[in-house]
């Protein structure tokens, strides 16, 4: 599926929020977003239940001018909503996260969600420019993202402002970093010309992706895998769920 050309804003370019479905093959290109809630956004809401998995996969974020966002310019992780009456109780990440963790406020967490993975993520010649957060999370449980290629994705001239959430992200590593970043297989992050680069990614800008000193580059995410398993759909719960017997996750 292929969205291209496009004048967006709101709460962005959205894959999401799902529980066991599996979404792939998805590609935006070429889209200005000035003045969007957020811009790049992917999301799972609920745990799944195994043998049933959710899978975002084969997803491409290409040529995206975000302007001035009001919130996260990217955000890869779980949904950030509630779906309860108690609006601040997050379903699994709080409306309120993170700024009543600035004013020491407990209840207003940020939780992702097990048995639910990313797969072959691309996003490519991302400019980020006049934000008023910081870049954005990357946020898993542990090894559910796997294959995730940032390249040429930049911030230009970050907004600060006398807010209280504005002087709070600037005292604790500014606009110009990835809030939260944890949940990679298998080291499979790589970044290339990015700035800046999300701490669980590998710099495999010129310069800095021979790791290993064999005098070759690593890029072992910048590659698409072919998925070879089979799935199984059914209705549960509203849901559309999967389960795939023929493939591990772990």
């Amino acid at each position: 599926m292929l969205f291209e050309r496009i004048n967006a804003s709101g709460l962005g370019l959205a894959i999401g929020s799902i529980c066991n479905a599996h979404v792939r093959n998805i590609t935006f290109r070429d889209i200005r977003m000035h003045h969007t809630v957020k811009g790049i956004y992917t999301k799972f809401r609920t745990n799944a239940a195994p043998p049933l998995i959710g899978l975002i996969e084969d997803v491409t974020y290409e040529n995206i001018y975000i302007e001035e966002p009001e919130q996260w310019p990217i955000w890869i992780g779980p949904a950030q909503q509630s779906d309860d009456v108690e609006f601040w109780r997050g379903h699994p990440c709080s409306l309120c996260w993170p700024q009543f963790e600035m004013r020491k406020i407990g209840f207003c967490d940020c939780g992702t969600v097990d048995d639910q993975y990313y797969r072959n993520i691309l996003l490519k010649n991302i400019t980020i420019v006049r934000p008023s957060y910081p870049v954005g999370i990357v946020l898993g449980s542990e090894n559910t993202i796997e294959n995730i290629h940032f390249e040429d994705v930049k911030v230009v001239d970050p907004k600060y402002t006398d807010s209280h959430l504005s002087t709070w992200f600037k005292e604790h590593g500014g606009l110009k970093q990835y809030f939260a970043c944890s949940g990679i297989k298998n080291n499979t992050a790589t970044c290339k010309n990015c700035d800046p680069v999300p701490s669980c990614f590998r710099d495999v800008s010129d310069g800095h992706g021979d790791d290993d000193h064999d005098g070759k580059e690593d890029i072992g995410s910048a590659q698409r895998l072919a998925n070879q398993s089979t799935y199984r759909y059914e209705e549960s719960d509203g849901c559309a769920c999967s389960a795939n017997p023929d493939y591990s996750f772990v």
